[in-house]
């Protein structure tokens, strides 16, 4: 699950997002995936199997957040 780039989010709303939605993220983690996808327009948050994936996809979405699937 790819966390990608917008121009309507801050980097606020990003981390709190993140930290409600992955309750093993640190503050640090989250921050971290901010920057990452700031600097480089996306960045990897998990990587699992497509069911989680998907369920994951929908909480990004619903949060607001960009958010793309990557097989690998």
């Amino acid at each position: 699950v790819y966390l990608l780039n917008d121009d309507t989010h801050s980097f606020e709303d990003v981390i709190k997002s993140l930290c409600d939605i992955f309750p093993t993220i640190t503050t640090q983690q989250a921050i971290d995936a901010a920057t990452t996808v700031h600097q480089e327009g996306k960045c990897l948050l998990v990587t699992v199997h497509l069911e989680l994936a998907e369920t994951y996809e929908a909480w990004l979405v619903k949060a607001g957040l960009l958010v793309k699937l990557e097989k690998v």
